[in-house]
């Protein structure tokens, strides 16, 4: 008599060791091998779960049974990472059912998913992203499998690759400065890269990195040079406004500290004087803060003009006496004139300050008229006699004398020149003048012009008088 040993379903899940593949691969197999006496397995008795759940066979689109010798087979299609888990069957025959000892594992990778953080905030209201900040920008994984990256990309403007990191088993990886510059400016997205693939881009994150203006300069408008009397105007140029550029002013500052009310690109100075000499700066301002100042060395130039010009007439009667008549009319024009436009002019004198008088052995008489003129840059003063130069010697009887003077702050008096002409009557050789002759004689004081005005003249007619 023969006997049969009746055993049921011994089931060995295969592979062994699992399955790992890429999401939306077409087709996985996962095998319920066994042993089983009788090998005939009752039908409908084959029942495949997933993570210790029966599985719904019903969708034709997923899942399909394939009966093998030894071997029924689960296959799934389109594979996502839902399908992820521990699979196993159990079998049945007429003996008996059978479990496997142990699942095995599905393993679908996927790429990851990332989202960008910057720290600060460059979105919040109440903070601004300044030049030389710290600045930190995460890209953080917040799902995929595996969840960690062989590489970290940021990319700036839609494509190019800003920087990249090695990754490691994290889940974020970050970049940080601690002093940003204004280059950073940009659009920012971050990717991560792992076995699975490529993550798609995370969100987009502006970064607006503010600064303040760039450097300025000055320039001079209108006028070549600034000239004392007129006005002054100045453009203040800056070829970058900063960011933010759109409420950009600017700063006026004269060498004493002064701030002028101006807040526009043009600064004007009206009736310029010495006192504005110096050097006027400027800088553009935002929310940011002032930009690098640009410097104007302001040095007003003055036009030649008298001070002190000539009178319009002087005199001496024949034996050189200084005449009454003269004196009179002469002090009241000197007044009436002064008063007029605010000149003094050049006095006449003999040997005393207070006329002129004869001459004698020791004391030779002297007529003396001075001009004194005002220019920067300095000019120069010469006499003429009826349009003809006088000529300056010891051997002559004129004497000329020149002095450069300085400027006079409180007088707004820019430096000049100041001319002497003495006149040595005696050294003529004459005991007394001609009537006729040396009356209506002109003196004139003649400046040579300057780098901003032309040369200005004045006159005196000389007259002899009766006795």
């Amino acid at each position: 008599m023969i006997f049969f040993l009746t055993v049921a379903p011994i089931v060995v899940m295969e592979p062994k060791n699992g399955v790992t593949v890429n999401e939306s691969t077409p087709i996985v197999k996962i095998y319920c091998t066994y042993t089983a006496n009788p090998s005939q397995l009752l039908e409908n008795e084959t029942i495949w779960f997933k993570d210790g759940r029966r599985l719904d066979m019903s969708d034709r689109n997923k899942y399909i049974i394939e009966s093998a010798t030894n071997a029924p087979t689960l296959v799934i299609l389109d594979v996502t990472r839902n399908d992820t888990g521990h699979y196993h069957c159990t079998l049945a025959n007429t003996f008996g059912s059978g479990v496997p000892n142990s699942s095995i594992y599905l393993n679908v990778l996927y790429p990851p998913t990332v989202s960008l953080m910057v720290y600060p905030d460059p979105a919040s209201s109440n903070y601004l992203l300044k030049e030389g900040d710290d600045l930190r920008m995460v890209c953080d994984i917040h799902d995929g499998n595996p969840r960690s990256a062989s590489r970290m990309r940021w990319l700036k403007n839609n494509g190019e690759t800003f920087s990249e990191l090695d990754g490691d088993t994290s889940t974020q990886k970050e970049l940080s400065w601690l002093s940003i510059p204004r280059s950073l400016t940009g659009n920012y997205t971050c990717q991560a890269i792992s076995e699975a693939g490529a993550s798609d881009l995370s969100n987009e994150i502006e970064i607006i990195v503010h600064y303040p203006p760039g450097k300025s300069i000055i320039r001079l408008l209108d006028e070549p040079y600034p000239i004392k009397g007129r006005n002054l105007t100045l453009e203040c140029i800056v070829n970058d406004y900063g960011n933010p550029s759109d409420h950009t002013e600017y700063h006026w500052e004269n060498s004493d500290g002064m701030v002028f009310e101006s807040r526009q690109p043009i600064l004007t100075i009206h009736n310029v004087r010495i006192v504005n000499r110096g050097n006027i700066s400027c800088s553009a301002v935002n929310e940011v803060g002032f930009g690098a100042r640009g410097k104007f060395e302001l040095i007003p130039y003055a036009s030649p003009r008298f001070i002190n010009p000539l009178p319009a007439t002087f005199g001496v009667n024949e034996y050189f006496r200084s005449s009454p008549s003269f004196e009179s009319s002469y002090m009241n024009y000197n007044e009436n004139e002064m008063k007029g436009n605010g000149q003094t002019y050049g006095y006449v004198t003999g040997n005393e300050l207070n006329g002129l008088r004869p001459s004698s052995s020791d004391s030779p008489d002297l007529v003396t008229l001075y001009c004194r003129v005002e220019c920067f840059p300095l000019c120069s003063l010469h006499w003429y006699r009826n349009d003809q130069p006088i000529d300056n010697g010891t051997r002559s009887e004129y004497r000329i004398i020149e002095e450069h003077l300085p400027e006079e702050f409180l007088l707004n008096r820019f430096p000049g020149v100041e001319s002497t002409l003495t006149w040595n009557i005696s050294k003529s050789g004459r005991s007394k003048l001609d009537r006729v002759r040396d009356s209506g004689t002109t003196f004139s004081c003649v400046s040579s012009g300057n780098l901003v005005g032309p040369s200005v003249r004045s006159d005196s007619r000389f007259q002899v008088e009766c006795k």
